[in-house]
């Protein structure tokens, strides 16, 4: 799903229901976890993945501007599926 990016497994995705009803643990980040661990989140990798074993989907997260435009591009180069609704907002 990430392409052996490493990262996170957890068992709910930050952003779901589960995953941000709970507090933020070493076992679940929680939804607020890129602010909470923002002095060391990005310090090992720029970019990073959250995978869910129980609920949601996998998920990127980066710091790097470049990755993220080639991410949201859209250009038929790139493996990365997107809704066209995720991309709007940030056109």
């Amino acid at each position: 799903a990430v392409s052996y990016l490493s990262g996170f497994r957890v068992p709910f995705e930050p952003l779901t229901p589960p995953g941000a009803i709970l507090p933020t643990t070493w076992w679940n980040p929680g939804v607020y976890f890129s602010w909470l661990w923002r002095k060391d989140l990005y310090a090992r990798n720029e970019t990073f993945s959250v995978v869910p074993f129980l609920v949601g989907g996998p998920s990127l997260y980066t710091s790097n501007i470049d990755v993220m435009r080639q991410i949201l591009s859209g250009d038929k180069k790139t493996s990365w599926h997107k809704s066209e609704d995720s991309i709007v907002a940030l056109a």
